[in-house]
């Protein structure tokens, strides 16, 4: 479905600006999550940490729910217990506002791979195994499957899939493996010397430059892990809808090879799609259509990227993939603040929100505007952060504003200015002077200019969404609600009303401009003579 925006076109008197203040500056109001694990939490005090996760700005917590060792975080039977404390953080989670997003390692499990040895994955004799348990295991799928019908009895948001990939491209060579890769006609003796060569002899070369050359048994070797990858998220996911039929989900993802496609481009292979692909056995769109969003781990310091590697892998996916979902999880671990915040803006711009990892291994910060916020004028801000240090810091905003922070990671108040312009009959479109093709032109019609908001939506970083059943259009994160047929619409959670209704035609849906971008704080005026629509205005993009 191709969303279209519909521009009243305005008469030439133009209200005076407002003053924009903290208060009248709209929010996108996108994920801002961090890691947790249970038992740092009870160290500190569940309520304590959840209250001051939320004061630090934070909307949801990704909690991890079973341990690489197989220790789970809830009464239980059947599996280890590392500490029984879900319950007590999902209602604390309630009374702070904040979504539980629970999270585990789907290959790694010590203690099963403990009782049951002929279950593990074979890595070639690469290291020592005492974690990794094939895929290719009923016994051990059945064991994830009992493990989340124990922890869907708990209030949880969504699940999301960590490890649901292999630890390089030395593994999976068990029996059961082979003999699946026989049974699809690849040559397993030629792909295991060839996996010999490239891991265990370690020339880290050889499989990669067969993969990217297309030699037919290494690709299809790849292509057999990675369906079996495909075939576990969709197992784990139908029985959990089966418990619980609202759920979501999601996957955290290794990013690798999305600015390079080619090893010859690359610095070096480790940068390369083929790296990404023969050790991990998939990408960014491995699991289009069957997950809800992705969180690639954009770990700048294990990388060696810069802080806009953010916008690449965020932009990657949104062009690869249809209506997948994209959060950036991040870890300032070795990491300058600066770079930490840099690489936080960048991921508000061009994804639907940031995954801090983890509480509580770097510093909260918060802050507070206490100035007007306008382009050319300084701004001062107030910085408190969790070491119980404060200061005040002044910046100036020019094109974007990222908070003046010294010792702490803050994730709020992140401003861009934003100035767009739209020319009826002309495939391409301005953003902050910078030129963007679309591949429907502008039109005028009926008085009114009809633009595609799927360009709005990317250029602003925010996820849209159509509902078919209820013909609901959801623009950000809930943040903008409109209905098909109906003048009434929500933002922010408030209800407003148009003078017109959002319809459909050519299956197209129409949507009025005017109302989206007032309800995102910007002005938009129209040039009769040259028909060009300008859109501009400042927006606080977290």
């Amino acid at each position: 479905m191709i969303f279209f925006i519909i521009i009243s076109l305005l008469g030439t008197f133009v209200a005076p600006k407002p003053a924009l203040t903290s208060e009248n500056i709209t929010t996108f109001e996108k994920l801002k999550g961090i890691c947790v694990r249970a038992d740092d939490l009870t160290k500190e005090g569940v309520d304590k940490a959840l209250s001051k996760i939320a004061s630090y700005g934070y909307n949801a917590i990704f909690l991890l729910v079973k341990y690489p060792e197989g220790e789970v975080v809830f009464s239980s039977k059947n599996f280890p217990v590392k500490v029984d404390a879900l319950s007590q953080i999902i209602s604390s989670a309630k009374k702070y506002n904040l979504k539980v997003y629970a999270y585990f390692p789907v290959i790694m499990d010590k203690a099963f791979a403990t009782k049951n040895p002929s279950e593990k994955m074979d890595n070639l004799g690469y290291e020592n195994n005492t974690y990794y348990v094939s895929l290719l295991s009923k016994k051990y799928i059945d064991y994830l499957k009992l493990f989340l019908k124990e922890l869907l009895q708990y209030d949880i948001t969504d699940i999301v899939f960590d490890y649901i990939r292999y630890p390089n491209g030395s593994y999976d060579f068990c029996n059961n493996f082979v003999n699946l890769g026989k049974s699809k006609g690849i040559n397993m003796d030629y792909v295991k010397s060839t996996a010999k060569k490239t891991f265990v002899k370690g020339d880290w070369k050889t499989m990669f430059m067969l993969y990217e050359s297309g030699d037919k048994d290494i690709v299809n070797w790849v292509n057999l892990r990675e369906s079996v990858l495909q075939n576990v998220v969709s197992t784990l996911k139908a029985y959990a809808l089966s418990i619980k039929p609202d759920l979501k989900f999601g996957a955290f993802l290794v990013s690798h090879g999305y600015e390079f496609d080619y090893i010859k481009d690359a610095p070096s292979i480790t940068e390369s799609y083929a790296y990404q692909k023969v050790n991990f056995a998939y990408f960014g769109d491995t699991f289009d259509g069957m997950l809800d969003y992705v969180i690639p781990m954009v770990y700048l310091s294990s990388l060696k990227e810069k802080p806009v590697y953010a916008k690449i892998v965020a932009d990657k996916i949104k062009d690869i993939t249809d209506n997948l979902e994209v959060f950036i999880a991040i870890n300032p671990a070795s990491v300058s603040i600066s770079d930490t915040e840099l690489e936080i803006y960048y991921a508000y711009l061009h994804s639907s929100g940031i995954v801090m990892f983890r509480y509580p291994l770097f510093t909260l910060g918060k802050i507070s505007p206490l100035d007007e916020i306008a382009e050319g004028k300084s701004t001062t801000f107030s910085i408190e952060n969790s070491k119980g240090e404060k200061r005040n810091s002044s910046v100036t905003f020019s094109d974007f504003l990222i908070p003046p922070v010294k010792n702490e990671i803050c994730i709020e108040h992140f401003y861009q200015n934003f100035r767009f312009v739209f020319t009826v009959g002309e495939n391409t479109y301005q953003l902050n002077n910078e030129t963007f093709s679309m591949d429907v032109a502008p039109i005028l019609q009926d008085d009114r200019t009809f633009i595609p908001i799927r360009f709005l939506s990317e250029a602003l970083g925010l996820y849209v969404e159509y509902i078919s059943k209820t013909k609901e259009i959801i623009i950000g994160n809930n943040f903008l609600k409109m209905q098909v047929g109906n003048m009434s619409y929500l933002v922010n959670g408030e209800q407003k009303t148009m003078d017109v209704v959002p319809f459909i035609q050519n299956s197209r849906t129409y949507v009025p401009l005017r109302f989206i971008m007032e309800a995102f704080g910007f002005n938009v005026d129209w040039e009769q003579s040259s028909k060009t629509v300008t859109i501009s205005g400042i927006a606080r993009i977290d």
